[in-house]
């Protein structure tokens, strides 16, 4: 993609402001094309479809960590520079948060936390399904898979089969009127 600016209510664009701005103006389901003039300070990235469940970079950890705050599915990354010039590394930025006391969240934790409370089928959050009870809500930004709910005739008579075919919150191909998950789908 090409950089682009706001168009308006920025000075030059290099600033952090301005940055911030052109930002928050592209993001707007509000303003068209007319609102961003080209080319700018701020080069927009496109995500790939599914999350970082299909890349694990830093451009689609941003856009599922807003999805999953329920806020527009957009975000704003950036590289933090050392007194050199040059561009801080995983050790520089491990200093860098312990010296400002805040945590370094690896990228790695968010497709675990996404494949662990995450249902791969439904894109139920499974969150606080701690004990047995409904899970959360839906989650929407997941690739959906496209897989019918099968039944105990399309995927056989041997229900150790079926994991991964049914969803661990759908009702459980067998008929008993539980979910998936407290039948024949216990998770350990």
């Amino acid at each position: 993609t090409g950089s682009i600016e706001a168009k308006e209510g920025i000075s030059a664009g290099i600033a952090a402001a301005g940055r911030a701005r052109t930002g928050a103006v592209a993001i707007d389901a509000a303003n068209g094309p007319d609102a961003i003039t080209a080319p700018g300070h701020v080069f927009p990235l496109i995500a790939r479809d599914g999350g970082v469940l299909v890349r694990t970079g830093h451009t689609e950890a941003a856009v599922d960590l807003a999805r999953l705050a329920g806020l527009n599915p957009s975000g704003v990354i950036c590289e933090i520079m050392k007194d050199d010039g040059t561009m801080a590394r995983l050790d520089d930025l491990i200093a860098f948060a312990q010296f400002r006391m805040e945590p370094a969240p690896a990228l790695p934790d968010l497709p675990d936390f996404l494949t662990t409370h995450i249902d791969p089928l439904t894109g139920e959050d499974n969150t606080y399904d701690y004990d047995g009870g409904a899970a959360g809500g839906v989650t929407t930004h997941l690739p959906q898979m496209g897989i019918p709910q099968p039944s105990a005739e399309d995927l056989g008579t041997d229900p150790a089969q079926w994991a991964g075919l049914v969803s661990r919150n759908a009702p459980c191909p067998c008929g008993s009127g539980l979910k998936y998950k407290h039948c024949h789908g216990q998770v350990a």
